[in-house]
């Protein structure tokens, strides 16, 4: 009797939950049901709608697309946001955040609200829709929809739109990108409007672009102009308060209020991305405003002049993050092939004694060639050059009297420069790359601070018979050259620089897209 009171009782509680399993199984269709008023969609449960979900997942090409697969992965392919969101306003809540994206310089096609508003639309109308097989694909594509359009949102207001290394060639700041972590977090929200609020940016520095894009900025805005010379502090983006140069307007057919509604989009973009220095100390450098300040605090300190890279391509300065690790005092110039074979040997063919007035020694197959005068440098192949070129320390060297060494790709660094008078021009793209400081030695101090490393470099520096000589840093220091064309100075301007390398136009044009479907993946 005891054995058949046990059996009943696992048969009961094996039907209870066989009839729980099924009542879970059928609440999608009634929470579809209550928010369309379509009676097939009664019938329309995640075992139906699965199937279409997973072979979307594998054939649409969605932006963050591996992370939202995983996502339904785990979940059995089940309709989780529409569960959670249609009752309520959620969907509602969600196409209102999406359709004011252009308040922060991105378009609202990008995120597809449209779609969204399409497939209501559809699961509505009862003659279309009219069995639980023509629903089930419909739905799995709303909660698709849903599901892109609140991970292409939500990370681009939290990471940024573009990855910028997908978007430049030389872009190597590390730079923290969404993962399967921040998407599910997102997705887990039980209350949409509480996420979609909490992601909002709300920086000073964002919101007085914001601000000034919506031409409700209250606060003054300064254009780089001729005679513009005026110094002064910034903390919340790189640059100065106003500029101490005056490249080319930027001005093209669309006309400077253009051009500067392009700076507003392109550095809001920039400031979604997770890439800000968050150390205590810090150089910064900011190629498209030419100068060079150290942080320390969060407070900039030194500021100086610089000479960043050409605007040509080949020669641009490229957006990186490193520590300076090093100097090097009285330095010899490893001169690049792209320098020799562009610039070196055709100055060699003008003169003979071009070499060894410059203090160049050339070197063939690793040996030093004890007389450059013998070569016939017109016939020297520009495309296969067989020797290489080093300049001996001096006051000639293009380096000047030190150089600043952090690992990087382009083997770029920050060094001084014989060439003073480049200080004085308002352009100052002007070098092969590397970045020439105005005042090498206060910003030596700077790093090394007081004592008898920076006492040495000194002495080092000033030498007659000058020699290399490597002096490392006790305590290596974190340097970023950035790019920003406008930001918000310490006086409540908003500062404006000219695009001297075309990057904003490059940055505005993956902020656009037309309403044709899910943006694709990168």
């Amino acid at each position: 009797m005891k054995n058949t009171h046990s059996y009943f009782t696992i048969f009961l509680l094996l039907a209870v939950s066989f009839t729980s399993c099924r009542k879970s199984e059928q609440d999608i269709g009634t929470v579809l049901f209550r928010e369309f008023r379509n009676p097939v969609l009664k019938e329309t449960g995640p075992a139906e709608i699965a199937p279409y979900l997973e072979r979307m997942l594998r054939e649409k090409k969605l932006k963050h697309g591996k992370l939202i697969a995983a996502f339904y992965q785990g979940r059995g392919y089940s309709p989780v946001l529409l569960k959670k969101y249609l009752p309520g306003e959620g969907l509602g809540t969600l196409i209102g955040y999406l359709e004011k994206a252009g308040e922060h310089g991105l378009n609202p096609a990008l995120f597809q609200p449209g779609q969204i508003r399409r497939l209501q639309d559809s699961l509505s109308n009862e003659e279309s829709v009219s069995t639980p097989e023509a629903a089930a694909p419909l739905v799995a594509e709303l909660e698709l929809q849903v599901a892109a359009s609140l991970a292409a949102y939500g990370n681009a207001l939290q990471f940024g739109f573009t990855n910028p290394a997908d978007i430049f060639p030389r872009y190597y700041i590390e730079t923290t990108r969404p993962d399967s972590t921040s998407l599910t977090k997102m997705f887990a929200a039980s209350d949409l409007e509480a996420l979609l609020d909490s992601i909002q940016p709300t920086g000073n520095a964002y919101k007085a672009l914001q601000d000034a894009l919506a031409g409700s900025g209250t606060g003054k805005t300064h254009l780089a102009g001729a005679g513009d010379n005026k110094e002064t502090e910034n903390t919340d983006t790189p640059g100065t308060a106003a500029s101490d140069h005056s490249a080319p307007a930027d001005k093209d057919s669309s006309g400077a209020g253009e051009v500067r509604r392009r700076a507003l989009l392109a550095n809001l973009e920039r400031l979604r991305w997770k890439n800000k220095p968050e150390k205590e100390k810090y150089v910064l450098v900011n190629i498209a405003d030419f100068r060079l300040h150290v942080v320390e605090n969060g407070v900039p300190g030194l500021n100086m002049k610089v000479c960043v890279g050409e605007p040509a391509k080949r020669w641009q300065t490229p957006q990186l993050n490193s520590l300076i690790e090093r100097v090097q005092v009285n330095p010899i110039w490893h001169i690049p092939e792209s320098i020799a074979s562009n610039e070196i040997i055709e100055k060699a063919a003008a003169d003979p004694y071009y070499l060894e007035n410059s203090n160049i020694d050339v070197y063939k197959n690793g040996e030093i060639v004890a007389d450059s005068r013998e070569i016939d440098w017109e016939s020297v192949s520009q495309e296969d050059l067989p020797y290489s070129f080093k300049q001996r320390p001096g006051s000639q060297n293009a380096l000047g009297k030190i150089k600043f060494l952090f690992d990087n790709q382009s083997s770029v660094y920050l060094h001084d420069t014989p060439a003073k008078a480049a200080f004085d021009q308002d352009m100052r793209a002007v070098s092969h790359g590397c970045v020439r400081v105005e005042k090498p030695l206060e910003l030596a101090h700077a790093l090394f601070g007081n004592g008898n490393k920076f006492e040495m470099i000194k002495t080092e520096m000033g030498r007659d018979n000058p020699e290399a000589r490597n002096i490392e840093l006790s305590q290596q220091v974190p340097v970023y050259l950035v790019y920003a064309t406008c930001w918000l100075d310490n006086e409540g301007n908003i500062q404006y620089r000219p695009d001297v390398y075309g990057l904003d136009k490059i940055v505005v044009s993956h902020l656009q897209a037309e309403d044709n479907g899910p943006p694709p993946s990168r």
